[in-house]
C-alpha cells in the first residue's frame, strides 16, 4: 500500500470540486492527485465541457494510494458499505473541505465517491442526476464515470462530457433544484375526460406516454402531459383485468382520440406508441411534431437514445427509470412530463446545432414506419415450408458427418459440449470474446468468429463442418422457421434511426440507416431482416417474402 498522503488541490473558494476514489501509483509518487493517465483523460473531458481544470478544487476520497488500487480494503464489508475506521477519517476531512470551500457543485467520479457522498449506489442510475450530498448536506452533487473508465471505453467519454457540461452550468450558482413535478397518478374518469376537454380547447402541445401488457401490447396505461411540471396516468387495465366496463371505456377512448387526433403531440420513439394506439383502439396520432428519440439521433448519433439517459442530461430531475415497481402509474407520468422537458431542451439543441430540417426529414418517415410494420409482408407459405424441409435436411446431414468424425453423441449447438470438443479433446487453442475492457473478465468462445479463426489456422474437417453447422442453424431457427400470422404475412419493428440503443452497451452501434428488430406488437416473422444473407442460402430465403 502506498504510504504518501495525496492531498486535494485548487484554489480555495473553487466552485467545482472533483472527487475521485483513490490515488494510483503517479499520484502517490508525487502526492498529487489526478496526474496520471486518468488525470490526463479527466483534463481532456474538462475541457471539451468548458471547464478549466486549474480552476477546479481536485481531491479523492482515500488519501493514499490502497494495497493492489482496492479500495475495498478500507471497508468493512464486501459490499463495500460499511466504512472502516480509516476511511472515516477521511470522509470527516472530505466533508470539511466541502464546507470550507463552499462549492456550488461536487462531482462523484465514480461508484466509490458517489456512495461516500451521497449514501446511493448505482453510477449508471445516478450519472448525470443533481442529488443532495447526504455527507455534507445542503451540497448539490452530481455523478459522472470516473475518467478511467473511459479509457477503458471510450464510448463513456461523451456521457462524462455532458454530465460536466451539466456541472459547469451549475457552478454559476449554490442550492439545489427543487423538483416541481406534480403528477396525478390515479384520476378518475370525469377528472381525465375533463383534461382531455381542457387540452383540446387549448390546442395545447401534448405529450404521450403509453404503458402496455404482453401479449398484444395491450395499453395498460396512458399518460398526457401539456408542461414539463404536470401529467396525468390514467389506468386502463390492472393486470389484465379491465378497470372500466364498455360504456365507460367507449367514453374513454372517444375523448382521448380526439386529443390524439386534434393536438400537436410530442413522443418517446412514436413508431411503437402511434402503432399500438392505431392498431388496438383506432386512435390516429395526426399532428407529431416531435419524437425525442429521433430528436436525440440527429443531435448525438454516437449517444443512447433511452428516455432515461435523455433526461440525465436534459433535465435537472431526479432519476426514476429504476422506479417503474414502486408505482406505475407515477412512473407512466413522470415518462410524459420528462419527454416534454426533454423536447423543449432538444428543439433548443437542433436549431443551435443547425439540424433542425434533417430532424424534420427523419420525422416525415414515422407515419410510413408505423403503417409498414403493421400491415407486414406476405409471405409464400408453400415455399417457406419448402424451404424449412429442405434446411432440415441439410442440418441433419452435417450433424451425422460431424458425429461420424468425433465418434459420440454431442449437442453442436451447446457451447459447453462444443468448447470440452475444440479446447480438450481435439486440443485446439482456446478463443477468447472480445472485451470491452481490460478490466473485463476474459470468456471462453465458441462462435462463429472463433471457429473461422480456427479453421484458418488448422484446415481440421470438423471446423469446416462446424460452420457449415452453425449458418444452417441460424437460417433455420432465425428465418425458417419464423413465424407467419393467420393472414400470411410477417411482421417486423423498423427502427428509423438504427440500432435501437436502448442502454449504455449499445453506444455507438448505428449512425442513421433503418434498422429491423421482432416486433412485439404483431409477434409474426423473423424479426431481424436486414441479417438476411444475400449470398447462398440466404437468397432462397429472401424469395419467400412477397413484394
Amino acid at each position: 500500500m502506498g504510504s504518501r498522503y495525496v492531498k486535494t488541490v485548487g484554489p480555495k473558494g473553487a466552485k467545482i470540486f472533483l472527487v475521485g476514489e483513490a490515488p494510483g501509483k503517479d499520484e502517490e509518487a508525487q502526492g498529487l492527485p489526478f496526474i496520471g493517465y486518468a488525470g490526463r483523460t479527466l483534463t481532456q473531458l474538462l475541457t471539451q465541457a468548458g471547464i478549466n481544470r486549474n480552476e477546479c478544487l481536485i481531491g479523492n476520497v482515500a488519501r493514499v494510494q490502497p494495497e493492489g488500487n482496492n479500495i475495498g480494503q478500507y471497508f468493512l464489508d464486501s459490499k463495500n458499505t460499511v466504512p472502516g475506521p480509516q476511511l472515516l477519517l477521511w470522509m470527516a476531512e472530505l466533508k470539511k473541505e466541502i464546507e470550507d470551500n463552499k462549492p456550488n457543485v461536487v462531482v462523484a467520479l465514480g461508484a466509490i465517491p458517489l456512495y461516500i457522498l451521497t449514501s446511493l449506489r448505482g453510477i449508471k442510475t445516478y450519472r448525470g442526476t443533481v442529488v443532495e450530498s447526504s455527507l455534507a448536506p445542503g451540497f448539490k452533487v452530481i455523478p459522472t464515470f470516473h475518467p478511467q473508465a473511459s479509457n477503458w471505453e471510450w464510448s463513456l467519454a461523451f456521457p462524462t462530457i455532458m454530465d460536466l457540461r451539466k456541472v459547469r452550468r451549475h457552478s454559476f450558482y449554490s442550492g439545489i433544484p427543487q423538483d416541481k413535478r406534480t403528477v396525478e397518478a390515479n384520476p378518475s374518469l370525469e377528472l381525465w375526460l375533463s383534461y382531455c376537454s381542457q387540452l383540446l380547447e387549448n390546442h395545447s402541445s401534448v405529450s404521450v406516454d403509453i404503458e402496455s401488457a404482453q401479449p398484444g401490447c395491450h395499453i395498460s396505461r396512458i399518460a398526457f402531459s401539456h408542461d414539463k411540471d404536470f401529467a396525468m396516468s390514467f389506468e386502463l387495465l390492472r393486470g389484465h383485468s379491465p378497470r372500466l366496463n364498455q360504456r365507460q371505456e367507449g367514453e374513454f377512448w372517444l375523448e382521448t382520440s380526439r386529443v390524439l387526433y386534434h393536438n400537436p403531440l410530442i413522443f418517446q420513439n412514436a413508431v411503437y406508441d402511434t402503432s399500438v394506439l392505431i392498431r388496438n383502439h383506432g386512435a390516429y396520432c395526426r399532428n407529431i411534431e416531435m419524437d425525442t428519440l429521433l430528436a436525440a439521433h440527429c443531435c448525438w448519433p454516437e449517444a443512447p437514445r433511452d428516455l432515461g439517459f435523455l433526461g440525465s442530461i436534459c433535465l435537472d430531475v431526479p432519476a426514476w427509470k429504476h422506479t417503474s415497481k414502486d408505482d406505475l402509474g407515477v412512473y407512466n407520468a413522470y415518462d410524459a412530463c420528462n419527454t416534454f422537458g426533454i423536447a423543449t431542451f432538444l428543439e433548443a439543441e437542433l436549431k443551435r446545432l443547425g439540424m433542425y430540417d434533417f430532424f424534420k426529414s427523419e420525422m416525415s418517415e414515422i407515419e410510413p414506419a408505423s403503417f409498414l410494420q403493421l400491415r407486414g409482408i406476405k409471405i409464400d407459405a408453400k415455399k417457406l415450408s419448402e424451404i424449412r424441409e429442405d434446411i432440415g435436411q441439410r442440418l441433419g446431414e452435417v450433424k451425422a458427418g460431424l458425429q461420424e468424425i468425433v465418434k459420440e453423441e454431442i449437442n453442436f449447438a451447446s457451447p459447453k459440449q462444443l468448447q470440452k470438443l475444440l479446447y480438450i479433446d481435439l486440443g485446439l487453442p482456446v478463443q477468447y470474446k472480445r472485451r470491452k475492457s481490460a478490466e473485463e473478465e476474459r470468456k471462453i468462445t465458441t462462435d462463429r468468429e472463433a471457429l473461422e479463426k480456427l479453421y484458418r489456422k488448422t484446415k481440421n474437417p470438423v471446423l469446416k463442418l462446424l460452420i457449415t453447422h452453425s449458418e444452417y442453424n441460424k437460417l433455420y431457427t432465425s428465418f425458417a422457421k419464423m413465424s407467419v400470422s393467420p393472414e400470411g404475412r410477417a411482421h417486423t419493428s423498423y427502427n428509423i434511426a438504427g440500432s435501437s440503443q436502448d442502454s449504455e452497451e449499445e453506444f455507438g452501434k448505428a449512425f442513421g440507416r433503418w434498422s429491423s428488430s421482432k416486433s412485439i406488437i404483431d409477434p409474426y416473422g423473423p424479426g431481424n431482416l436486414q441479417n438476411i444473407p444475400s449470398r447462398g442460402y440466404g437468397r432462397i430465403i429472401r424469395s419467400v417474402f412477397i413484394p
